[in-house]
C-alpha cells in the first residue's frame, strides 16, 4: 500500500554508485510503470501535439520502451539471471490500495493493460522471456526473497516498500525513476542513488533486523514526525507496542507466500494473464488467499464467491461501465474452472471502475456444465458468421464482436447502443471519425474491454484442456476445442486499438459489409447509416453561421485594458 514520506526521509541516505555491471532484480510492474513514464516523456511515443489530450501510445510502443531499457542496461554490463523478473497481479483498484505509477500527479492514469501488456512483450522476447516468473501475491515480497538468498543484488523497482522489506547485508535497491537510457553521456558509467537496507539502518542508529519496518511502521501512522523522533520510537517499538494488530496488519503484506507459491507449481500458470492466473489461484487453493489476496484467508467473499478487480478504463461514467457488455465471455471463463478442480465458489464478484469501502462489485453467477455447452455453443455459431464474412480482416471481426454484444445488450436493458450512437449520428458520411466525443472514448473502451475478456477466455481453454481429469472435460472438449481454435486469432495487447485507429474505423466497417451483418445480428428494423453530412458542407455552414453574426467595431481607446493588477478592480467598492 505504501507508507507516505518513506522514500523522502531516506533519500538523504543514498549512496550515489555506478550501476554497470551490477547483477539485478527486476520488479516487473515496477518496470511496467516505468516504461508509461518514459512513453509519456517520449514525443513520437505519444499522441503528439496534433493528438487528442485523451489519445495515448499504443500498448506495443509501452512493450517495446521495456525492452528497449532492459536492452541498455544489457549494454552496460547489467546482468539477469534465470527467473530475474518477477511479474505479479498489481491490484491497482483494491479500496485503500495505491497503484505502482510513480507519476501519481499526472494527467491520466496508466493505461488500463499496462502490466499484461509488459509481461506479453517479455514473453514473447527470446533474451527476456526464459528470465520472466508470474508469481502470486505482490512481486517485491519475491524480489526480496531472491536478494536475501543470494545476500547479493540489486532490486529495480519503482516501489518504495522494497525498503522495508528484508534483503539481507549486502544487497541494495535502486529505483527507476533514477535510471534514464535516455542520457546522453551514454558511454559514462551509469551513477544512480542507491539504497541498502542495512547500511540505512546502520547510519541511522536502528536497531539491526526489524528497526527499518519499525521505522516505516511509526511512518505509516504519524508522516509528520522528525526523523529523528522516528529513529527513537522505532528502536523501543512505541507503535508496535501499542498498536499490535495494526502491525500485523501491517507487515503482513511484506510477507512471502511460500505455500501458496509452491502450491501454484502444481499447475501450469506460467503463460496466463495475471489477473486470470490470480483467478485461478484462488478457485484452486481458497484456503491459501485471503479476500486481501493474502494466505490465511478463506479466498471467497462473504457470499461464497471469489472477487476479482478488471482493469479500470477511460469511460463516460454516464453510461454504464464498458466492461458489462463482455460479461457473458468472462462469465463463460470463470465458470470453465470447475472442470480443472471441483468448484467451492458459486460465484465470482467483479470490481470494474474503482473500487470503494462501500462497493460490493457485480456478482457474476457460475454456470452450471450444461450451460456452459449451450453458452459455448451459441457464441460458436455467432463467431463463425462473423469470421464467415471478414476472413481477411482478423482484427475486425473481434470489433463487430464487441459492436454486437453493445447492441445486443442495449437492447435486452432497454438502454441506448453507445456504438449505434457513434455510427449513426457522429459518424460523417466518409465513415472517418473528425472529432472526439465521450460516446468515441466509451465505444473504444468497450471494444478494449471485449478484446480483454476474451483473451482470458482463450487462455482459460488451454489451462482447461491441459489441466482438466480427462472424465470431465469428455463431453465438453469438442466444443471447447473448436472455440479454442476459434479464437487463436484474437487481437494481442499490443494491437489494441486507440482513438487513432478508432477514426477510420466506421469506414473500414462498412467497406467489409458489417454494418449489414450488424444489423441481421441484432435483428434491427433499420439499416445502420452514417447520417452526418460531408466535412466540407459542415465546415460550410459553420462559415455561413458565423457570417451572419453581426461584426462589431471595437476602436483601439474602446477596448477593455488587460489588468496588470487583477485585485485593482477592488479599489472601486471604497
Amino acid at each position: 500500500m505504501g507508507v507516505p514520506r518513506l522514500l523522502s526521509t531516506l533519500e538523504p541516505y543514498a549512496e550515489r554508485k555506478p550501476l554497470d555491471g551490477a547483477q539485478v532484480i527486476i520488479d516487473g510492474p515496477g518496470l511496467a510503470y516505468h516504461a508509461v513514464n518514459l512513453c509519456r516523456a517520449d514525443s513520437s511515443a505519444g499522441a503528439g501535439k496534433k493528438g487528442h489530450p485523451l489519445d495515448s501510445f499504443s500498448y506495443d510502443q509501452l512493450g517495446q520502451a521495456a525492452l528497449a531499457l532492459l536492452d541498455e542496461l544489457r549494454r552496460r554490463g547489467v546482468t539477469m539471471s534465470l527467473r530475474d523478473i518477477f511479474v505479479s497481479y498489481q491490484r491497482d483498484n483494491v479500496p485503500g490500495f495505491d497503484a505502482k505509477d510513480t507519476q501519481s500527479n499526472s494527467r491520466s492514469p496508466a493505461p488500463a493493460f499496462t502490466v499484461p501488456a509488459v509481461l506479453d512483450a517479455l514473453h514473447q522476447s527470446p533474451i527476456y522471456g526464459p528470465l520472466t516468473s508470474l508469481v502470486p501475491g505482490e512481486a517485491d515480497t519475491f524480489c526480496a526473497g531472491r536478494a536475501r538468498a543470494a545476500d547479493s543484488g540489486t532490486v529495480l523497482t519503482s516501489d518504495s516498500d522494497l525498503l522495508v522489506q528484508d534483503l539481507g547485508s549486502r544487497a541494495n535497491v535502486v529505483l527507476f525513476r533514477d535510471i534514464d537510457p535516455r542520457r546522453r553521456d551514454a558511454d559514462k558509467p551509469l551513477i544512480v542513488p542507491t539504497y541498502s537496507p542495512a547500511k540505512l539502518c546502520q547510519r541511522l542508529a536502528l536497531r539491526p533486523g526489524n528497526g527499518m519496518r519499525a521505522l516505516a511502521f511509526e511512518l505509516f501512522l504519524d508522516p509528520h514526525l522528525s526523523l529523528g523522533k522516528l529513529v527513537e520510537r522505532a528502536n523501543r517499538e512505541a507503535a508496535i507496542t501499542t498498536f499490535p494488530r495494526e502491525y500485523a496488519a501491517f507487515a503482513e503484506q511484506y510477507a512471502h507466500p511460500g505455500q501458496l507459491a509452491q502450491l501454484a507449481k502444481t499447475y501450469d500458470t506460467a503463460e496466463l494473464d495475471p489477473r486470470l492466473s490470480e483467478f485461478v489461484l484462488q478457485c484452486l487453493f481458497p484456503l491459501h488467499r485471503g479476500n486481501e489476496g493474502r494466505e490465511g484467508g478463506t479466498g471467497l467473499g462473504p457470499d461464497n464467491s471469489v472477487l476479482v478487480f478488471v482493469p479500470q478504463l477511460l469511460e463516460d461514467w454516464t453510461r454504464t461501465n464498458a466492461w458489462e457488455v463482455s460479461t457473458p465471455l468472462r462469465q463463460c471463463a470463470y465458470s470453465l474452472q470447475q472442470l480443472v478442480a471441483p468448484p467451492q465458489a458459486t460465484a465470482v464478484r467483479e470490481y470494474t471502475r474503482r473500487a470503494s469501502l462501500s462497493s460490493r462489485g457485480t456478482q457474476v453467477e457460475l454456470l452450471s456444465l450444461p450451460q456452459i455447452h449451450g453458452a459455448v455453443g451459441a457464441f460458436t455459431a455467432c463467431l463463425r458468421r462473423i469470421q464467415t464474412q471478414t476472413e481477411t480482416d482478423h482484427d475486425l471481426q473481434w470489433v463487430i464482436l464487441a459492436a454486437h454484444l453493445d447492441i445486443e445488450w442495449s437492447r435486452n436493458a432497454a438502454k441506448e447502443s453507445v456504438c449505434l450512437t457513434v455510427l449513426c449520428n457522429e459518424t460523417p458520411a466518409d465513415g472517418v471519425l473528425d472529432r472526439v466525443t465521450w460516446n468515441t472514448v466509451h465505444w473504444l473502451s468497450q471494444i478494449q474491454a471485449t478484446l480483454y475478456s476474451l483473451r482470458l477466455l482463450k487462455q482459460m481453454l488451454e489451462f482447461v484442456l491441459r489441466e482438466a481429469d480427462e472424465k470431465q472435460l469428455a463431453r465438453l472438449a469438442p466444443i471447447l476445442s473448436d472455440l479454442h481454435e476459434m479464437l487463436s486469432s484474437v487481437t494481442p495487447i499490443a494491437d489494441y486499438p486507440t482513438l487513432q485507429t478508432l477514426q477510420r474505423l466506421p469506414a473500414r466497417l462498412k467497406q467489409a459489409g458489417a454494418l449489414e451483418l450488424l444489423s441481421d445480428l441484432g435483428n434491427l428494423t433499420k439499416p445502420i447509416q452514417f447520417s452526418a453530412g460531408p466535412k466540407q458542407k459542415q465546415k460550410s455552414k459553420e462559415a455561413t453561421r458565423k457570417r451572419k453574426r453581426p461584426e462589431r467595431i471595437v476602436k483601439s481607446a474602446d477596448r477593455p485594458q488587460k489588468l496588470k493588477n487583477p485585485f485593482s478592480v477592488l479599489d472601486d467598492l471604497d
